[in-house]
């Protein structure tokens, strides 16, 4: 992953993790453009059930993501 990405990808997964408390009494999240499904993963291991959608080809045939707590 080049440096660029590298940071850009943080910093998503920084703002969710910073504004993650605008979510409480939330449980079930449905997530848009996941691409390879970092902040699908992020927010199913804080707890959430997480439905992850993708159109992108380059994303669905990057991985196939099961997770369940």
């Amino acid at each position: 992953m080049n440096r660029k990405l590298m940071y850009r990808v943080r910093g998503q997964i920084n703002f969710i993790k910073s504004n993650i408390h605008y979510l409480d009494g939330i449980n079930r999240i449905v997530a848009f453009a996941e691409g390879e499904g970092r902040n699908a993963v992020l927010l199913a291991r804080k707890g959430f059930e997480v439905t992850a959608w993708v159109y992108a080809k380059n994303g669905l045939k990057n991985n196939t993501i099961s997770f369940s707590t």
